[in-house]
């Protein structure tokens, strides 16, 4: 990446206030971007990110809505097109996880996963596209994940929704090219809060270890790394990609 690739240039990160989305968030304001930190309900996390990313002179702010509604996603558009008028780069980030059984899976727990997890990566791109399309360079990063193409037993809300990303992905670099690049992340298994239970439980953070080639679990500023990467004019030449970044586990 570019010394000067994100300065003064404005960003919007979804989820962004811990696990990935801050780690994004604080890896773009390091080089000194503009950021706007959408959360859902943990206000004070997205304002503890917020205070790091202005502590090392980053423009910052943060904005509540639920992405898995319509009135959210609409509210955020107009929010980032009222701060900032433009859009050099949109990071979706956000989602959740239900560790369900086929047996024990509900109607409504697959609705709300693929509400929150899939929705907002067509809908708040689409919002957001012609602030993103005034912007040279302009970029898109979704975040998925290696359940997207390596199935489980647990989960089946959660892996269907990152295997869609993926598709949307090629999608959406056909339908927004050549103004706006369009590519995924996939994390393995990372020391995120969302995987507190997996990487909190010895048994099975080791299982996973033996697993995985580089017989550790990733770091939330790894991913940031390659999100970041996908953002820059180094990655002038790359859209409709999907980066895997899960330290060899789904070979």
């Amino acid at each position: 990446m570019k010394g000067n690739d994100f300065k003064g240039k404005n960003y919007l990160v979804t989820g962004g206030g811990r696990g990935i989305g801050r780690s994004i968030a604080l890896k773009l304001a390091e080089q000194g971007g503009n950021i706007l930190i959408n959360y859902r309900n943990d206000e004070e996390s997205a304002r503890k990110t917020l205070r790091e990313c202005t502590s090392i002179g980053a423009g910052a702010s943060i904005f509540k809505a639920d992405l898995s509604t319509m009135e959210g996603i609409t509210a955020l558009a107009e929010y980032c097109s009222g701060t900032y008028g433009h859009l050099d780069g949109l990071v979706n980030n956000s989602g959740i996880y239900e560790g369900e059984t086929l047996e024990e899976i509900s109607y409504e727990s697959w609705q709300k996963v693929m509400a929150t997890n899939i929705n907002p990566v067509l809908f708040l791109t689409r919002a957001l596209a012609k602030q993103l399309k005034t912007s040279k360079g302009s970029s898109v990063v979704n975040i998925s994940s290696v359940l997207g193409f390596v199935s489980d037993k647990y989960g089946f809300a959660y892996q269907s929704s990152k295997a869609a990303i993926i598709h949307l992905t090629r999608s959406l670099a056909k339908s927004l090219g050549p103004d706006v690049r369009v590519n995924s992340v996939s994390p393995g298994f990372i020391m995120t809060d969302m995987n507190r239970d997996g990487w909190g439980d010895s048994e099975f953070k080791s299982k996973v270890e033996k697993k995985t080639i580089l017989k550790r679990w990733g770091k939330s500023e790894e991913i940031a790394e390659a999100a970041c990467f996908l953002l820059s004019s180094s990655a002038s030449y790359i859209t409709g990609a999907n980066i895997v970044v899960d330290g060899g586990i789904s070979l």
